[in-house]
């Protein structure tokens, strides 16, 4: 968590100091979109795991 807290941090420092042109803060907009989505699908997937998890180990008590 913290390691990724520091990439985003250097991200941000590095997407401030730039200049941009059109096309590419349309790119870079669609792979934070991208970034995004995936990571809380991954969250989302993680989630219901455990849940189907403790429902089964609450089935076998």
């Amino acid at each position: 968590m913290a390691t990724q807290k520091r990439d985003l941090a250097e991200q941000i420092a590095y997407l401030t100091e730039k200049e941009w042109t059109s096309e590419e803060l349309l790119a870079t907009g669609e792979e934070i979109y991208e970034t995004s989505v995936l990571h809380v699908t991954k969250l989302m997937e993680q989630e219901l795991l455990d849940s189907i998890q403790h429902s089964q180990e609450a089935m076998l008590l």
